[in-house]
């Protein structure tokens, strides 16, 4: 990801796609199946067929910028009445499906304490604030960012102390959860809450997915 300026002086994100690098993992992905192949005939090993699949998918979809794009406008979109949390904007017309231009955001990283402390941000109110976000983008839309590691969070200070502003970044691995497992993890949470270990149970297998190859959560 680069920083540019438009010609109207805005700052802004440039991310672009390395030349060769859909051709180099599509090969990688044909090295790696003829490997699960190679390796499920000594070591009955299940569901790594499932895992190849899903991970060409993945890989599938980081590289498409346009589709990166739809996504960061959809999950914008859920969050529209939430000042709170904020997205970058996308320059379609400085974008396609190898070039990816959006607004620079600023802020710092969710995992730096120091700024944290030093802007006077309350971490708990922080916390509380990104786990109701995502069970906002699991639960109510079944539509959730698949990769939140620390960098792809960003923290800016808001009106008080406990109502800081977060910036979520990079949506190549978007993800769609399918209804029986958003119904199965609604039972294993309120069984843990309620103490009932039936519940949870019934959650967990409501939550399976069987596939050809055997089972998935």
């Amino acid at each position: 990801v680069h920083i540019a300026r438009s010609k109207a002086g805005e700052k802004l994100a440039v991310k672009v796609l390395y030349p060769g690098i859909r051709d180099i993992v599509r090969i990688d992905m044909r090295v790696i199946h003829l490997v699960v192949r190679v390796y499920q005939r000594f070591i009955p090993v299940q569901n790594l067929e499932s895992v190849h699949t899903a991970l060409v998918d993945l890989l599938r979809r980081e590289t498409d910028y346009v589709h990166e794009a739809n996504c960061m406008e959809k999950m914008e979109a859920m969050f529209a009445d939430e000042d709170d949390i904020l997205f970058p904007k996308v320059h379609r017309d400085l974008s396609s499906a190898d070039v990816l231009t959006m607004s620079f955001m600023e802020g710092f990283k969710i995992t730096n304490f120091a700024e944290l402390d030093a802007a006077g941000i309350d971490r708990r109110a922080l916390a509380t604030r990104l786990v109701e976000c995502f069970y906002k983008q699991v639960f109510v839309y079944k539509y959730f960012h698949a990769d939140p590691h620390p960098g792809n969070f960003l923290v800016q200070p808001g009106p008080t102390p406990d109502r800081p502003r977060i910036v979520i970044l990079d949506f190549g691995a978007i993800s769609e959860v399918p209804e029986n497992t958003v119904g199965g993890m609604v039972k294993v949470l309120r069984g843990f809450f309620e103490q009932e270990d039936s519940l949870v149970m019934k959650g967990i297998e409501q939550a399976i997915v069987q596939t050809p190859s055997g089972y998935l959560i």
